[in-house]
């Protein structure tokens, strides 16, 4: 009976450092993300990771779900500063485009202005 204790014990052990390691690999990814400012949800962990995400669930849902909230929010200010951003480019290039306008119309009224002193010229030398 000994015998089969410390095999079952063994195996035990062996389980027990296996979820170390698992654990430590999932920490190690959620800081590889938070530093390269990713998105942070149960899929990006477990793909960075090389483990399951049901493992994730399982073991880490309260860790990752607080990480994911975070990451969720900050990536929201991003959003919406880039679409301010946009917003503020888009003015630009209209603005810059309504100019170039205004320089092709007086550019184009200067030339028909040319034509017309030029037909002038020709109707007097004939």
């Amino acid at each position: 009976m000994s015998r089969k204790s410390d095999q079952t014990q063994g195996i035990r052990h062996a389980a027990e450092m296996k979820r170390k390691i698992t654990i430590a690999r999932a920490k190690t990814a959620l800081n590889e993300l938070q530093q390269q400012k990713k998105i942070i949800n149960f899929n990006t962990v477990a793909k960075q990771a090389g483990i399951s995400s049901a493992w994730l669930y399982k073991n880490m849902k309260d860790e990752i779900g607080a990480l994911r909230e975070q990451s969720t929010s900050r990536h929201q200010i991003k959003q919406a500063s880039s679409a301010q951003i946009s917003k503020a480019s888009h003015q630009a290039v209209i603005y810059t485009l309504k100019n170039k306008i205004k320089d092709l119309e007086n550019a184009n009224k200067q030339l028909k202005q040319q034509i017309e002193l030029l037909y002038g010229q020709l109707a007097c030398k004939e």
